[in-house]
């Protein structure tokens, strides 16, 4: 059996599917000419391992994340939204990113300051020597 005819079968297998409940179906739907069950149950289970590779991959840099951010271990199920449609994760990035730009306003604030301080005691010293 070529790729295209499996990909083919699992078309009309899902076809099929919505039509039928998967628990109703007769006998004869397992029995059709020219299915290999074998192989389609083999694609069936590698796409099944590479869907858990995948989320166990995501879960890991997820997790990364909630530990950088130190909200790991905090109560939080940081692998969905929640009944609110808010993220803990997105939470704490938006608070952080807020915050990183109070610190930038402060840092210009205080270059600001030190050099009207300058200014100012560069006049100071003006006045001392007259």
């Amino acid at each position: 059996m070529t790729q295209s005819e499996l990909m083919e079968l699992m078309r009309v297998a899902l076809r099929e599917c919505k039509e039928i409940s998967a628990w109703e179906k007769s006998d004869d739907w397992y029995a059709k000419d020219g299915v290999n069950w074998k192989e389609v149950c083999m694609l069936k289970d590698k796409t099944i391992a590479l869907y858990d590779k995948r989320w166990q991959e995501i879960r890991s840099v997820i997790d990364l994340i909630a530990e950088e951010l130190n909200i790991i271990n905090k109560g939080f199920y940081l692998y969905a939204p929640n009944a609110d449609d808010r993220h803990p994760i997105l939470d704490a990035i938006r608070d952080l990113i807020s915050r990183s730009g109070d610190k930038t306003e402060l840092k210009k604030r205080i270059s600001q300051l030190e050099s009207e301080n300058a200014v100012l005691r560069s006049l100071v010293g003006k006045g001392a020597e007259r």
